[in-house]
């Protein structure tokens, strides 16, 4: 080979490889710009799903009741095996709205928060007790949940033991489907509904 051909070889081999390294370098640049755009598509994906489920969460006050008063007795329960709930209750506390539902456990008063959002148990902390409550009623929360609701659909606010009229009742407060307050006694011996009224 002379000195001429080797030199053209050499240099076309030359030529070959910077493009081979270039193609090379282009290609991987591309991989990592493919890559970087679906990481950011995963983070936008992430906060996306995450802004979705806030949608309607506790962002707004009505919006962040999902746990209702049948599930929240039933988180209380799971709390306190073998103890007899005895009130429900609404409350809303720095903004959070709750549910305070007291259980009797052997005498005793113990009341449990429930965050409304999410079924969360916020604290549980002793709690005095009405005389009425100091015994377990025979018609259970869960069952006067029940026979309210029939009566009265719509959200059960409050329900606590009374007496009224000599008897021992559960005085139950809903808010019908229509906005309207109304306040049920439902016998806490018999299940019977012995008044309904508008608030």
């Amino acid at each position: 080979m002379n000195k001429r051909t080797g030199k053209t070889v050499f240099a076309s081999v030359a030529v070959v490889t910077t493009l081979l390294v270039g193609c090379s370098n282009d290609n991987n640049a591309e991989r990592d710009v493919d890559r970087s755009s679906s990481t950011t598509n995963a983070a936008t994906g992430t906060q996306s799903t995450a802004a979705n489920s806030g949608t309607g969460g506790v962002g707004s006050q009505e919006g962040s009741k999902t746990v209702d008063a049948a599930r929240a007795v039933e988180i209380a329960l799971a709390e306190a095996p073998g103890t007899v709930v005895v009130e429900i209750d609404q409350h809303e506390d720095k903004s959070t709205p709750q549910w305070e539902i007291v259980v009797l456990d052997a005498g005793k008063g113990i009341e449990f928060r429930i965050d409304m959002a999410t079924g969360d148990v916020i604290s549980r902390e002793s709690e005095g007790l009405d005389p009425e409550a100091q015994q377990a009623p025979a018609v259970s929360a869960q069952k006067m949940i029940g026979l309210a609701l029939a009566a009265t659909p719509g959200e059960l606010l409050e329900a606590d033991l009374s007496t009224k009229g000599g008897s021992i009742v559960w005085d139950v407060e809903i808010r019908a489907e229509d906005g309207v307050r109304h306040e049920l006694h439902i016998d806490a011996g018999t299940g019977e509904i012995l008044r309904t009224a508008v608030d």
